[in-house]
């Protein structure tokens, strides 16, 4: 199956080499360059992880996409260009492999002021700091907002105190005692709301164009822009709302931007609650027909280059058997819909979760490098201190904390063999977490799902293989389907 449409300098095909049920193999066009498709794609968040995915590069297939943090280019990859091993390295990169530029959906739904003013300054130092010291030294809120852009001001205005006894919490005592105190919030602040209350589509356009035109930096890029959450009480005027969002991108790069050299991926955030065994949808209520109704009511083929499904609560739609039901049904509608239209189905955030949604047609899969579900409410690699050397994929059984698998490393155990890294971690790399993420845990969590994926293509290939995904889910020592 192939579909071409220039009229927008937009390509696209869908090309199937073997199809075994819902199972597909083949190569989909995507920006200017055939990608093979299943295929794993790691997400950048820092510039830890840019060094482990510039010094693992050469393991990663040809062609395979990287998911990058949108906003933050020029923060992570000025400071490469100055040492000439990562700076070869990275033109490499940004010159021949397809780049999908990623805001972090949950910045604009939960409480996370921190990590969203880095976001919204694109992780610039200075203007950070003076954000900061007006807010809490001088108490200057309107002077402080006035720093951040249109579109991110509104939910940080929305969640201020929060904002500001969060910052407090992470800061020396000497600077508390300077500043003041500030006490915990009495009242909740619901983030998600300002979606459907205060966004306006001059909103939307402004924070696509940012984004738009900040991933031109790179050859072949696309754009997932922010998304607001879908819950299973999201009524149709939500979803009209919702709608005329996604329409307000497409419009944009119609008609605004029709020179830009990248396009958008059609978003959807996705709560848990919509794929349950109770919602039935409708007029009050969205479920699994609902949205597929939405990608169907806003998909624009002359713009879109894929279709972005990030859904919260893996975990807890795998425990039970009819909400998996729902997910498999959505996970099928969307990547017909999608084959239809010549696009793949990227499922951010997913992990091994969404492992098992390549026997249903997805094309790709992802997550962040830390083995974390989304960004922590403070800057760093996670919410838990004692974490720091994050989780390790294991071929064959699964993800572990560091601190379950340590002793055994200490003894000698090897771990299975993966290209490009050793089988036995050295003293020193068990006893540093930045060493150990930078040489064992991130490029690790690439490696082996290079080597699972390459598995699974051969096995429908060669073998005509049923449901690979589910059958190499069900080797592990760990539950994931």
């Amino acid at each position: 199956m192939e579909y071409d449409d220039n009229n927008y300098g937009k390509k696209t095909h869908f090309i199937i080499e073997k199809k075994v049920e819902h199972t597909w193999i083949g190569n989909t066009y995507l920006m200017g360059l055939e990608v093979p498709y299943p295929a794993y794609i790691p997400e950048i968040k820092a510039d830890e992880d840019w060094n482990v995915v510039l010094s693992y590069e050469k393991h990663i297939p040809k062609n395979w996409p990287i998911l990058f943090h949108s906003g933050y280019w020029n923060h992570i990859c000025e400071p490469l260009l100055s040492i000439h091993e990562h700076r070869t390295n990275l033109m490499n990169i940004a010159l021949s492999r397809p780049i999908v530029f990623y805001e972090p959906h949950e910045l604009y739904r939960f409480i996370m002021p921190i990590p969203l003013i880095s976001h919204a300054l694109h992780g610039n130092v200075g203007n950070i700091k003076r954000f900061w010291k007006k807010a809490l030294e001088e108490k200057d809120k309107d002077g402080a907002l006035s720093l951040l852009p249109e579109f991110e001001r509104k939910f940080i205005e929305e969640q201020w105190d929060q904002t500001l006894y969060h910052k407090w919490n992470t800061i020396s005592d000497k600077r508390r005692k300077k500043i003041g105190s500030i006490r915990r919030p009495p009242e909740r602040a619901y983030v998600s709301d300002v979606w459907m209350k205060k966004i306006e589509l001059s909103d939307v356009w402004s924070k696509a164009t940012e984004g738009l035109q900040e991933a031109e930096k790179v050859k072949f890029v696309s754009y997932i822009p922010p998304a607001p959450p879908l819950f299973s009480t999201s009524d149709k005027k939500d979803r009209n709302q919702i709608k005329n969002m996604i329409r307000a991108v497409a419009y944009l790069r119609n008609n605004k931007l029709k020179r830009c050299q990248a396009n958008p991926w059609l978003s959807i955030y996705v709560d848990q609650t919509c794929i349950s065994k109770t919602i039935t949808g409708g007029e009050d209520g969205t479920g699994v027909a609902e949205i597929v109704e939405l990608v169907n009511d806003t998909f624009d083929g002359r713009v879109h280059v894929g279709i972005s499904l990030t859904i919260t609560g893996w975990k807890t739609i795998k425990s039970d058997e009819s909400s998996k039901r729902n997910l498999v049904w959505l996970n099928e509608e969307l990547s017909d819909f999608g084959l239809s239209k010549g696009v793949p189905l990227i499922l951010p955030r997913g992990g091994y979760y969404a492992f098992e949604m390549i026997d249903h047609g997805a094309a790709f899969f992802s997550s962040l490098l830390s083995g974390n579900p989304c960004y922590p409410t403070i800057p760093g690699g996670s919410d838990d201190p004692d974490n720091k050397f994050g989780k390790l994929v294991i071929y064959g059984e699964g993800e572990y904390n560091f601190e379950k698998v340590k002793p055994a490393l200490q003894t000698g155990k090897e771990l299975p063999k993966i290209d490009g890294l050793s089988s036995r971690p050295t003293t020193t790399q068990l006893s540093n977490d930045k060493i150990w993420r930078l040489q064992v845990s991130k490029p690790r969590r690439i490696g082996t799902h290079v080597r699972e994926i390459t598995e699974i293509t051969n096995d429908i290939r060669l073998r005509g293989t049923r449901s690979p995904a589910l059958r190499y889910l069900e080797r592990l020592n760990q539950r994931y389907y």
